[in-house]
C-alpha cells in the first residue's frame, strides 16, 4: 500500500516506473519528476489505463475514491473513457442532426466572427 510518505520521497529515475497501491491504483513517475495517479483496469480483455490527476494536486485519499468510481463503472459494464463521450451520444441520440453538430461545436455556413458580420 503507497503512503503519503512514499509517494513524497519518490525520486525521478532515467525510466517513468510505476508505485502500485491496491486495486489497479498506481502513481507513475516520471523522468521529468511529476507524479500522476492512475487507475490500471481490463476492459474487454485488454489493459486500459485512466489517469485521475497529478500528484499532489489530488491526494492519496481522493486518488483512491476515483479509483472505486472507476471500479463501480466497470462492475456495470460501463467502459470508463468512453463513458464520457456516452453522456453526450445519449443525450443528443434522439435530436436533429443539427443539434447534434451544434452539441458539439460544430458551425456551418456563414462564420459567426465579428469580424465577418461586421460592414465594411
Amino acid at each position: 500500500m503507497l503512503s503519503d510518505a512514499k509517494i513524497r520521497s519518490a525520486k525521478p529515475r532515467e525510466r517513468a516506473y510505476r508505485l502500485s497501491d491496491s486495486q489497479g491504483l498506481c502513481i507513475l513517475v516520471q523522468p521529468s519528476g511529476g507524479k500522476l495517479f492512475q487507475v490500471r483496469y481490463r476492459h474487454e480483455g485488454k489493459e486500459r489505463t485512466y489517469s485521475i490527476g497529478a500528484y499532489p494536486t489530488i491526494s492519496l485519499a481522493e486518488a483512491r475514491g476515483e479509483r472505486d468510481a472507476v471500479r463501480r463503472k466497470l462492475a456495470h459494464r460501463v467502459s470508463t473513457p468512453s463513458s464520457r463521450d456516452a453522456r453526450t451520444v445519449r443525450s443528443s441520440s434522439s435530436t436533429s442532426p443539427l443539434r447534434r453538430l451544434r452539441a458539439h461545436g460544430l458551425r456551418f455556413g456563414r462564420s459567426e466572427s465579428p469580424s465577418a458580420t461586421r460592414a465594411t
